[in-house]
């Protein structure tokens, strides 16, 4: 549950509440803070602030849902591979595709990551096909141990696939879709600071792991 991210919306609500607590304190004689008010009445006016600060994050938490909903159903219409190539291209994939499929089908981690870094300087039909072949070879050797990549080849195809898929879509396509990436991105960043911002679910992880609310990392 802890998250050492922090969001400047959930960093604003946190020192508007530190703001508001420390108008229920004055400084005494000798320079400690002490509450303002009797001790009910104090209580009463820290729930205030808490509950108001929670329903603030919650409120942060409902945007950043809907802001990462919206950012993953243009994800998901921008990134349908059949729509980054014309119709001639479209027919000059079909009738390379056997070809392409076979050659890719047998290759190692190693062969797989070689022949997708040289479809990255042929024609766009050749890089699409294997932009797409080479996904499902990859997963087809990442579901066994005996032929599952290793670290290297890991981050290697975790960078080679984006950046093939970047080649292949239109521009104006691609610019919508880093778009609603940057979106998700931040809407999941600030989901995640507000919600452990959250007195109680702070008070619930720090129960569970036997330490004071307090200490925990904000």
């Amino acid at each position: 549950m802890p998250t050492m991210k922090h969001h400047e919306r959930v960093e604003q609500l946190r020192a508007a509440r530190e703001r508001e607590l420390a108008q229920l304190t004055y400084t005494t004689a000798d320079g400690r803070q002490a509450p303002a008010f009797a001790p009910d009445l104090q209580a009463q006016k820290v729930k205030a602030i808490d509950e108001k600060y929670d329903a603030a994050l919650v409120a942060l938490m409902e945007a950043a849902q809907a802001t990462h909903d919206a950012a993953a159903a243009t994800l998901a219409r921008v990134d349908r591979p059949y729509d980054w190539l014309t119709a001639d291209e479209l027919a000059r994939a079909s009738t390379l595709a056997p070809f392409v499929r076979e050659d890719l089908a047998t290759l190692d981690p190693a062969a797989l990551l070689q022949a997708m870094e040289h479809s990255m300087g042929g024609e766009k039909a050749t890089r699409w096909l294997t932009y797409r072949y080479a996904a499902q070879r990859y997963a087809q050797l990442d579901s066994s141990p005996e032929t599952a990549p290793g670290m290297v080849a890991r981050h290697a195809y975790s960078q080679l696939l984006p950046a093939m898929r970047d080649s292949l879509m239109p521009p104006a396509l691609l610019k919508e879709r880093q778009k609603a990436q940057a979106q998700d991105d931040d809407a999941k960043t600030l989901y995640e600071c507000a919600e452990w911002a959250r007195p109680s679910v702070r008070q619930a992880f720090a129960a569970r792991v036997g330490v004071k609310a307090e200490h925990l990392p904000e």
